[in-house]
């Protein structure tokens, strides 16, 4: 949903900050404690706007042991999280802070890891249900389910290529990315 205006009013440092047209693409810039990320969490929390993704300044991502038992017995939308107030704990998850505000660190990064092996199960169960219901399937007739995500990790982080989802441990699921120029495989929270 685009965010048509807002206004902001004494919060922290800032005192007033209004825009009647927000435009489609809107920078904010300043120096440490102008007032940035007050800006954004107010009008992530607090203008009345529902589904705003928001990822805090101070961003903690540890390293996750995604076992795939836990993937099979919760699913978990990362939207959900991007857009809530807080981080709720989830089993198999090692949260520390659940708050999600912009003077502490925002911790939704660390479930990355664990959404993206959800998809792989979600696609993994669709191809052996398809499989299941047709007895097989033709050469070629699936498409790439993790092509937008390829282009997307492409543009964002051009040093690596996004490679699989590796569960051949089901006690340590992987998201492997290939890094440029190497022959190396990389977990994406190594």
């Amino acid at each position: 949903m685009r965010i048509p205006n807002f206004t902001v009013q004494a919060q922290r440092s800032i005192n007033l900050a209004r825009c009647e047209n927000v435009p489609r693409l809107m920078v904010v810039a300043g120096p440490n404690g102008s007032g940035k990320s007050t800006l954004l969490n107010a009008i992530r929390s607090n203008a009345g706007y529902e589904n705003v993704i928001y990822v805090g300044p101070h961003r903690a991502m540890r390293k996750q042991t995604v076992q795939q038992r836990y993937l099979l017995q919760q699913t978990l939308s990362f939207e959900t999280l991007l857009t809530g107030q807080n981080v709720p704990g989830m089993e198999g998850m090692r949260i520390f802070d659940g708050q999600r505000d912009p003077w502490g660190y925002d911790e939704t990064s660390n479930y990355l890891k664990f959404a993206l092996c959800q998809i792989e199960v979600d696609r993994s169960r669709a191809i052996t249900s398809r499989v299941d219901r047709d007895g097989g399937i033709p050469p070629g007739s699936i498409p790439d389910a993790w092509k937008p995500f390829r282009q997307l990790a492409s543009n964002l982080l051009p040093h690596l290529a996004f490679e699989r989802i590796d569960a051949t441990n089901r006690d340590q699921v992987k998201v492997l990315f290939r890094v440029h120029g190497l022959n190396t495989l990389v977990d994406i929270d190594d």
